[in-house]
């Protein structure tokens, strides 16, 4: 299979959530900044129901990526092993033979046609996720809407994806919650030191899914969690990835429904467009050793055809997450070169959608009573 050529333009245009103006980009660059996926803001305040139209904050967000040190550096999850229950619909493999949407030729042409590469991104546009211990300060985080989070434990020197939306994933595995936040920005007028427009608390031990019905919005449209699709830099040293992927998809396509186990699709999407939270997969029958995949490229492949990949979020672009490699231990880049240009969208003439899966037992802010107001 030919290569895709090299990408490094950025794109941008203009997506309104809830009558709100936001932005929407793909950058995708070279092996220094690895692919850069911005994906459509939720609303302010995080319930989706607010029609005011409101300015961007003026408070300036951390950007820091100098390599971090937490309070726990080892990852919590095995190399290859997953996350969540395992019930979980991330590491549920795809059934032989699963129904196929009627529709899925129809998208699957479309998403072929809106895409030069199935991009990864590495370093900018997706989570920095921090392993935290007992020894970490707790906090109180405020953010839009009047929503509080208490108890965040709040490494001191915290910091944010180099990017405009700044998502952050905080694990504490001793406790069993990710405490996950959009637009995470530094401001004096918090007791933690930092606010965040949309977060939620995600037990490790569930579904790894939020329900955006309930309020606030955990940050993607979908409801999915910061950490839920992630390539973790221990599955790319282990060579095998034993969960499903996360994944976005260009806004040109995208539908105004959602299904399991999605709870909101995008408000600007088609009514006949490919839903929030629709499970592609990569046909199981094709032999990937006949590809001339690069090792890295094979591994996500197959991830592919096992697991699939959920749409959780609207870009320029199809894109899937890797663990923010800033955030890691020296801060040193783990990902194979091959996925600096992202993998060859030929792949994706051989997709699928597959019909979902139950739904799932969905996190929210009743559950932990977290955030409150």
């Amino acid at each position: 299979m030919r290569k895709p050529p090299p990408i490094s333009q950025e794109l941008s245009l203009t997506h309104t959530r809830h009558n709100r103006t936001l932005y929407v980009a793909l950058t995708t660059a070279l092996f220094i900044l690895g692919l850069a996926v911005v994906v459509a803001r939720p609303p302010a305040g995080g319930d989706g129901r607010s029609s005011k139209t409101t300015s961007s904050t003026t408070t300036t967000a951390a950007t820091t990526t100098t390599s971090a040190t937490t309070t726990s550096t080892s990852a919590p999850f095995a190399p290859g092993s997953g996350y969540y229950g395992s019930n979980s619909p991330w590491n549920t493999p795809i059934p032989a033979n699963p129904a196929i949407i009627p529709q899925s030729s129809t998208w699957m042409t479309a998403l072929y046609g809106d895409s030069s590469a199935i991009g990864i991104a590495t370093s900018h546009w997706t989570p920095a996720v921090w392993y935290v211990d007992s020894s970490t300060p707790r906090k109180t985080w405020y953010m839009s809407g009047g929503w509080i989070m208490d108890n965040v434990p709040t490494p001191a020197n915290l910091a944010t994806s180099p990017d405009g939306e700044t998502w952050t994933a905080i694990v504490d595995k001793a406790d069993g919650l990710e405490y996950d936040f959009f637009d995470a920005t530094k401001s004096s007028s918090s007791p933690s030191g930092w606010t965040a427009t949309n977060g939620g608390v995600i037990r490790l031990n569930g579904s790894g899914w939020w329900d955006n019905r309930v309020g606030p919005w955990i940050g993607r449209v979908s409801g999915d969690s910061n950490l839920g699709g992630l390539i973790l830099a221990s599955d790319a040293q282990a060579g095998v990835i034993n969960h499903a992927l996360g994944c976005v998809t260009p806004n040109t396509m995208d539908g105004s429904s959602a299904v399991s186990p999605a709870t909101a699709g995008d408000p600007n999407g088609s009514s006949s467009g490919l839903p929030m939270g629709s499970h592609l997969q990569l046909d199981p029958s094709l032999d990937i050793s006949t590809l001339g995949l690069e090792p890295g490229e094979a591994m996500v492949a197959r991830a592919l055809q096992v697991y699939g990949c959920y749409v959780v979020d609207s870009a320029s672009g199809f894109a899937l997450y890797a663990e923010n490699y800033h955030f890691l231990p020296g801060g040193a880049n783990p990902y194979p070169s091959s996925w600096a240009n992202g993998i060859s969208k030929e792949l994706v003439r051989r997709m699928r959608v597959v019909t979902p899966p139950p739904t799932p037992t969905y996190d929210d802010s009743s559950v932990l009573n977290q955030p409150h107001k």
